[in-house]
């Protein structure tokens, strides 16, 4: 073989290996794998591995209309600790275990959460799924949700379809490092302990301030960003999000980048679960966590300091 010829063989190999390599390289969160619109959403509708659920705000939607074949789920009776005072903690193993066999959902299921408010509760059933263990790969949800669908002229339904309940969810809290207590707020950011930690305060400028007093005590916690992700998220009166790089850019415009640790807190764990979803799933931030009891819990304990006029 000649010289030239085995230089190129050689580079033909290199080349080779390279587009290979890039290929092979594990896949970073997207926009595209977190949400999926309504064409997505009709055409894999009748798939036998998905369930499409039901999380809408107002009371009254599902009986309404909604998406066929769509189970219902309450935020204030299935996404919460119904046995703890106030209950704004995540769903303990026993009740999540009872919620998904009532859904029959397991861990095979794909999931399509949807609402009727931007996408906030669709996500905390979201970030409730992924810390007992379910595969970010089978989870979404449907950009825009019931308006969307409704915007597109698609059938909805008022009749609940037949479900039979499904063997006990495989459920534990496999991903606690999602999660983060008051002492820990206290001691990173409180205390400055951890400098670059990020606290955002992810409720209405009005709650951040303490002009809105929704507890005993109004304001935020010292040291706390604010943003309100909710009202800033959506590009259209359906609720669809942002595209990632707008996202990104909200983020930005405050100093918080993807490779500084963040703890996020609201009033009562749903923003928060949106926020997170948002940050982890479709920006690739490395290091996320909720204050679990939030602000219905800081507020309330008296010793704790809070800032407010700000």
């Amino acid at each position: 073989m000649s010289q030239i010829a085995m230089k190129t063989r050689y580079v033909c190999v290199a080349v080779s290996f390279l587009a290979v390599s890039i290929f092979c390289l594990p896949a970073s969160p997207s926009h595209a794998s977190v949400l999926v619109d309504c064409t997505w959403l009709r055409e894999h509708a009748h798939a036998p591995d998905l369930r499409i659920v039901d999380v809408s705000k107002k009371a009254g939607t599902y009986d309404k209309g909604h998406i066929p074949g769509a189970v219902k789920v309450s935020r204030h009776i299935d996404l919460e600790d119904y046995t703890a005072y106030p209950p704004v903690g995540y769903p303990q193993q026993a009740q999540f275990q009872k919620l998904m066999g009532r859904l029959a959902i397991t861990p095979e299921t794909t999931v399509v959460a949807y609402d009727d408010n931007r996408g906030v509760y669709a996500a905390r059933l979201f970030f409730l799924m992924r810390l007992y263990g379910h595969s970010v790969d089978r989870l979404k949800i449907l950009n825009g949700g019931i308006n969307a669908w409704r915007d597109a002229g698609l059938p909805v339904s008022n009749k609940a379809p037949a479900v039979q309940a499904s063997t006990p969810y495989p459920a534990e809290r496999t991903y606690n490092d999602f999660l983060a207590s008051w002492q820990e707020v206290y001691r990173e950011v409180v205390q400055a302990q951890h400098p670059d930690t990020v606290l955002l305060d992810v409720r209405r400028e009005v709650e951040y301030t303490g002009e809105a007093v929704r507890l005993v005590r109004g304001g935020h916690i010292p040291g706390a960003v604010n943003l309100d992700l909710a009202a800033l998220v959506s590009v259209d009166e359906a609720g669809r999000w942002k595209s990632p790089d707008a996202l990104r850019t909200l983020f930005e415009k405050r100093h918080i980048t993807p490779e500084r640790p963040v703890i996020i807190y609201c009033h009562s764990g749903d923003r928060s679960a949106h926020a997170f979803v948002i940050m982890k799933y479709v920006l690739g931030f490395h290091d996320v966590k909720i204050y679990e009891k939030a602000w219905e819990e800081w507020a309330v304990r008296q010793a704790l300091p809070v800032v407010s006029g700000d």
